[in-house]
């Protein structure tokens, strides 16, 4: 089956689905197969060490820089570079290949 996500889909996540396509398919299969709207989420990390964007931690990621987590310096926190990428599916099987992507993005690794 070919895992072809929307025209809509960047390029992220069609490179994610293709990299997880053997455990999308897995799921798809069963045992036991999806429950008509499951979600499920699949990983991988951005190719050729490039980012796939940034993000901002809850948590301070250096303990002597308040605006280094969103936790304590909220709107003001700093953004770092991630390469991982997270790209959510949901089981619907009046489509083909039966799932829709319902949400990519960069992600912490």
């Amino acid at each position: 089956m070919p895992l072809r996500p929307s025209r809509t889909t960047s390029g992220r996540s069609e490179y994610n689905l293709n990299r997880n396509k053997a455990a999308i398919e897995a799921w798809i299969k069963g045992p036991p197969p999806p429950g008509e709207g499951q979600v499920k989420d699949f990983h991988s990390t951005a190719p050729n060490g490039e980012t796939s964007g940034r993000s901002v931690f809850k948590q301070p990621v250096d303990p002597n820089d308040p605006t280094s987590g969103y936790k304590e310096a909220g709107m003001d926190a700093r953004t770092y570079d991630v390469t991982g990428i997270d790209t959510r599916i949901r089981y619907d099987s009046s489509r083909h290949p039966p799932f829709t992507v319902m949400t990519s993005m960069p992600c912490k690794p």
